[in-house]
């Protein structure tokens, strides 16, 4: 179950860096997808989350489940985790001491795990003060292995160290910068610059590691570099790739906010999207879409001459 997605209405004022509607560039090619609706392994019932390790496996958070999947890059089937009835596993992130950390986002915690899904701890407990969450969406690391998560029911971003303590919050009700309105995606690029997409705000706010804001990409709307409601993000090589959900498609820039290309439509063909909810950059340097209504998980590249992907044919007739 998708929470706090109510309409709001604002006016975004005071915006720092803003991208306009020039861009360049060419979208993605299709590569390939794996899975389709069921509780079966490599199967989903709206997967939300993705995060890649650094081996390569691929992690997703399979909302109506109640479970995180476990793939390699290739779409093969490793092995899943439950992670409890009503909890509604949405972000995932594996953090540089090899834990995975996965939002309960109806339980309004954050549970740890090893690779293999052995439960760690907890981060978090639900309520309004620091170190607590309402409905939080997304989490991610950084290179020193802090952890941002997402309390979108607050409006706010929070900090805390590997091991759960709490060290930070930022963030307040409403449009202007620094302020957030349902904070969904977030995500941190190799110089600690943490990007946070607003699903109302239709935006996404940069700031540093303290906490204090950097600039702005994107604005309401549909246009190039606009959003009708931004949620999961990845940031990598000085590219950012945002998905615009409302509006079925996915948005790439680069990390100051310039406006490159876009792809995507409403719709369940290839290259096609139905609430596209979180990305990530799989082990083979593609780009990983998860669909939340469509149950599947479609790959991208990126790049002018695409990687050989030999399984992704046999994945394709088996799953579809």
């Amino acid at each position: 179950m998708r929470s706090l997605c109510a309409a709001v209405s604002f006016t975004c004022l005071g915006l720092l860096l803003v991208c306009g509607p020039a861009g360049s560039g060419s979208p993605p090619a299709f590569i390939g997808f794996w899975g389709d609706l069921g509780t079966g392994p490599g199967q989903f019932d709206h997967p939300f989350g993705i995060a890649v390790d650094s081996d390569g496996f691929v992690y997703v958070t399979d909302q109506h489940n109640f479970r995180v999947e476990k793939f390699r890059s290739d779409g093969t089937f490793v092995g899943e985790w439950p992670t409890g009835y009503n909890t509604y596993p949405s972000g995932i992130a594996v953090g540089p001491n090899g834990l995975v950390y996965v939002v309960m986002n109806h339980t309004h915690v954050v549970d740890t795990y090893t690779k293999d899904g052995v439960f760690m701890g907890t981060i978090g407990s639900p309520g309004y003060d620091s170190g607590q969450f309402i409905y939080p969406v997304a989490v991610a690391t950084d290179a020193a292995g802090y952890v941002y998560v997402t309390d979108t029911g607050n409006d706010r971003v929070e900090k805390f160290t590997s091991g759960g303590a709490w060290l930070k919050t930022w963030g307040a009700t409403g449009p202007m910068p620094g302020q957030m309105i349902q904070p969904y995606g977030i995500t941190v690029d190799a110089f600690g610059t943490i990007y946070v997409a607003e699903g109302a705000g239709a935006r996404i706010q940069k700031f540093d590691s303290e906490g204090n804001l950097i600039g702005q990409i994107g604005s309401p709307g549909v246009g190039d570099g606009q959003f009708l409601g931004a949620e999961g993000l990845v940031v990598t090589g000085g590219v950012l790739y945002a998905c615009d959900t409302a509006d079925n498609r996915l948005e790439k820039f680069t990390d100051s906010g310039s406006f490159l290309t876009k792809w995507g439509s409403l719709g369940t063909g290839s290259g096609q999207f139905h609430t596209p909810s979180g990305v990530a950059i799989s082990g083979y340097g593609d780009i990983i879409v998860a669909e939340w209504d469509n149950a599947r998980l479609q790959l991208f590249n990126d790049t002018a001459t695409p990687a050989h992907h030999g399984t992704w044919g046999q994945l394709k007739s088996r799953y579809r």
